[in-house]
């Protein structure tokens, strides 16, 4: 692949396309290495290869000599947290926020924004904002997740629905949408409801269906945008659904009185029917349409494995268009798993750089050890293969969501402190996935502790009958 300008940096990172990456950008330094953008896609190339630490000296110069430019500060706290600094990511914030070429409103942002990323949630709910700064939606949000992560989803999922999913926050944050079609949460159900993802990602859509469902169960046509095709199957409803739809009956919701075709996000359908349903827990609530390249590709998978325990893995989230070194592992952490147990066939769902440096690693050379899927497997493909092997290891993504949302057996893995919000601060379980164990390290950025507790469950549960048995 060939890069020719800045506009096409993005794409190519996210696809693991870093020496093409790199030689624009070498070609570049000459002409541009007094441009902050220059800096701050350098900072970027080297995030999305691993280099986290090129990429957070490249921050610090950025916070230090390039004025009122900000936007690399997500990336410097993102880096903070997967290595475990976060004093030292709090004090290169502040420095930033501090610096008088920054305005008001940004400096505020970066404080807020930045204790809630290193999990310094009590911090993030005391950040003052002074009268030359607006209240927004844009801030509020952030301090309500802080407020679910450290007390609790129930103690700050009003306030988080109110700065994220009423009608006047999407008006701010998306003004471009139709808010008058928009429910958000009103007892009276529209007959139609169509669920789209301009704010959420695949994974969100996986873990919130389950409140599709109920509202389906309690008779409203449910549809979603093209892009959620495929993921959750045909959303055949059953007695758990109709269990659901008999607590928001009691909660004085209601359908047929709005013959409106009405829209509404993965987002607001948690924000409006958790306080009634609360997480909805239950086993298996997807079902994957059935594919013949995925009988195809599985059948490769048990030839390879003769018999040993077919086990998929995704460790990183760097690929994606968010900035999530601190919910990632790297494929040196894992080293110690690969020889944890003669009885499994690891089945690496890796994309992007960290998919490239595994395929070119020594671990994927040996077929009977391994199987790599083919980058052109689509994520409703991966969802139908996840749904047939023995189990599933994977940090907070879309194929962990999945995995919880099939009933699949296995390990969630997280960072401690700043995980994302929707995991609360609990240790071992989560209850949005019954049948996911939690794994964390004893302190931030310590994955070298995480990978021995799951090095020591997995090789437990080789010596026990198989997970999906």
């Amino acid at each position: 692949m060939n890069v020719d300008n800045y506009d096409q940096l993005q794409a190519a990172l996210l696809g693991g396309h870093i020496d093409a990456c790199n030689a624009f950008l070498a070609s570049r330094h000459d002409a541009d290495k007094g441009s902050a953008e220059y800096w701050y896609w350098l900072a970027q190339m080297y995030y999305r290869s691993n280099q986290l630490l090129k990429a957070l000296d490249i921050c610090f110069k950025l916070t230090r000599e390039a004025g009122a430019f900000g936007m690399h500060f997500h990336c410097l706290a993102d880096i903070c947290a997967h290595l475990g600094i976060k004093d030292i990511g709090l004090s290169a914030l502040e420095t930033l926020a501090s610096k008088a070429d920054l305005p008001g409103e940004a400096s505020y942002y970066v404080r807020l924004y930045g204790h809630h990323y290193l999990g310094e949630d009590e911090s993030a709910l005391s950040v003052q904002r002074d009268a030359s700064v607006p209240a927004s939606s844009m801030s509020e949000h952030v301090r309500a997740r802080s407020m679910m992560r450290s007390r609790g989803i129930a103690a700050g999922v009003h306030a988080f629905h109110q700065a994220y999913c009423s009608p006047q926050a999407v008006a701010e944050l998306w003004p471009t949408q139709d808010v008058g079609r928009y429910w958000h949460g009103q007892r009276e159900l529209p007959r139609q409801l169509t669920i789209r993802g301009f704010s959420s990602g695949f994974g969100d859509f996986i873990q919130w269906v389950r409140y599709a469902r109920a509202l389906k169960a309690l008779g409203t046509e449910i549809g979603w945008d093209v892009q959620f095709d495929g993921l959750s199957g045909d959303c055949r409803i059953n007695d758990h659904d109709h269990q659901l739809a008999r607590q928001l009956t009691s909660a004085d919701f209601v359908v047929g009185h709005n013959d409106a075709h009405m829209w509404t996000t993965p987002f607001t359908l948690f924000t409006s029917l958790f306080p009634v349903l609360g997480y909805g827990s239950t086993g298996r609530y997807i079902e994957p349409s059935s594919d013949p390249e995925v009988a195809r590709i599985l059948s490769e998978i048990r030839k390879r494995a003769q018999g040993r325990r077919c086990i998929g893995i995704f460790w990183s989230s760097c690929e994606s268009n968010n900035l999530y070194a601190h919910r990632s592992l790297h494929q040196e952490h894992l080293a110690p798993l690969w020889e944890a147990s003669d009885d499994i066939h690891w089945v690496v769902m890796q994309r992007g750089y960290q998919g490239v440096s595994w395929a070119d690693g020594p671990y994927s050379k040996d077929p009977g050890r391994c199987t790599v899927l083919p980058a052109q497997t689509s994520l409703a493909q991966v969802i139908g293969l996840i749904d047939q092997l023995d189990g599933f290891i994977g940090n907070d993504g879309v194929l962990t969501h999945a995995a919880g949302a099939l009933n699949k057996p296995g390990y969630l893995l997280l960072n401690a402190r700043c995980t994302d919000w929707r995991y609360e601060q609990c240790v071992d379980t989560t209850p949005w996935y019954p049948s996911l164990n939690v794994l964390r390290p004893d302190t931030m950025g310590d994955w070298g502790t995480l990978i021995f507790k799951l090095v020591s469950s997995v090789k437990s549960v080789s010596s026990q009958p198989r997970w999906s048995d």
